[in-house]
């Protein structure tokens, strides 16, 4: 293609190229064919649609590297031309907004541009674009605790991954969800196959943060099982990576499997470690997971116990991270109950029933 003289077909051509290395996050082609893109910007600019289709995929390009700040200054500008998008470009803005807010754990926000995305699903006619959108929305439900949701979602998206190729690494991320939908409804067993054929598959691809990925799942698959030792085998193979600190939640894993095993010098490592992670990388979410988990096992102060909980249930309560406030509130209703503190317990047991009706609430309509 001589792209010195860019006209609407090779604009068309060179923007799929982009999407499609995007979508199947071969980063160093993205960015290759991203550069082309942008140095013929000015004949894009001359063609509004173009230039639609330009911005959106540089948000999903940063999106796909992760690049936080150049994310945040792009959004204003992909919702400057919304107004003007057609019915794919909106299904698009939508969507791609979505996963931002899922990836900051603004879930509820993600939710509701998912849902405005989904009734412009009509104009999408790729099937691995919908497929996309399919697994996307599976991971949000699944982040609700709606299960079934999450799974109906992710079979829709894992049959079209298995008939397209080169699409074998979506699939094992498909049977990752579906693991782990399997570990909330105790499903152990059949979690197990789940992660070991997409492990099969990390192994075959040779792709390493997929592995990183299913260990991770392993390791959580055994904790809920309360095989600390087991788990602890898989998460210890993490912690040999070197960048396993930018990985709260395999942190957070290590710290409280130690803990169980009231092997107390490795959970106080493995917990400044990971109080450490969370304060460089502005993770509150985390810093208040890892105070509860210091309160529960590393500490022997009530007063503290009760302290910091209630600190962390308000902080969850606040951010609407609704799984945390259920899961903490029921933890401390339980210590009140102990105490013999029955009004404090009932607060905190409705303040966990509170929480799961408003969970209920955000999926009523599906």
């Amino acid at each position: 293609m001589d792209l010195d003289v860019v006209g609407s077909d090779q604009l068309t051509s060179l923007l799929n190229t982009w999407n499609q290395y995007i979508r199947t996050s071969e980063i160093e082609r993205a960015e290759q064919v991203r550069k082309n893109v942008q140095n013929k910007l000015s004949s894009i600019e001359e063609n509004q649609s173009k230039f639609i289709d330009y911005l959106l995929l540089e948000f999903r390009h940063q999106l796909l590297q992760k690049n936080s700040e150049e994310i945040t200054s792009l959004l204003p500008k992909v919702e400057s031309y919304q107004t003007e998008m057609d019915g794919l470009q909106t299904f698009y803005f939508f969507f791609l907004k979505g996963i931002y807010l899922y990836n900051t754990r603004n879930y509820e926000a993600a939710l509701e541009n998912y849902e405005l995305a989904e009734k412009k699903l009509s104009f999408v006619s790729d099937d691995v674009e919908r497929a996309e959108f399919y697994y996307k929305l599976a991971s949000l439900y699944y982040q609700f605790r709606q299960t079934y949701l999450s799974t109906d979602y992710v079979k829709k998206a894992i049959d079209i991954f298995q008939l397209t190729p080169n699409f074998s690494k979506r699939v094992a991320h498909c049977e990752l969800l579906i693991g782990l939908n399997c570990v909330d409804m105790k499903q152990f067993e059949q979690a197990e196959v789940q992660f070991h054929s997409a492990l099969d598959c990390a192994n075959k691809c040779k792709d390493e943060e997929l592995k990183k990925f299913v260990y991770h799942n392993l390791g959580l698959l055994y904790a809920e099982q309360n095989l600390s030792e087991v788990a602890l085998r898989y998460l210890n193979k993490l912690s040999s990576d070197k960048e396993y600190e930018k990985y709260p939640t395999i942190l957070f894993l290590l710290t409280r499997e130690y803990c169980k095993l009231n092997a107390i010098e490795e959970a106080k490592f493995w917990y400044d470690q990971g109080k450490r992670s969370c304060e460089i990388q502005g993770n509150q979410e985390y810093l208040y997971r890892f105070k509860l988990l210091n309160a529960t096992y590393l500490q022997s102060n009530e007063n503290y116990f009760e302290e910091t909980f209630k600190e962390g249930i308000s902080y969850f309560y606040k951010e609407k991270l609704w799984l945390n406030v259920e899961s903490y509130a029921e933890e401390l209703a339980s210590f009140y109950k102990e105490k013999e503190r029955y009004k404090e317990a009932v607060d905190y047991y409705e303040l966990a029933k509170e929480v799961r009706q408003k969970i209920l609430e955000k999926v009523a309509l599906k």
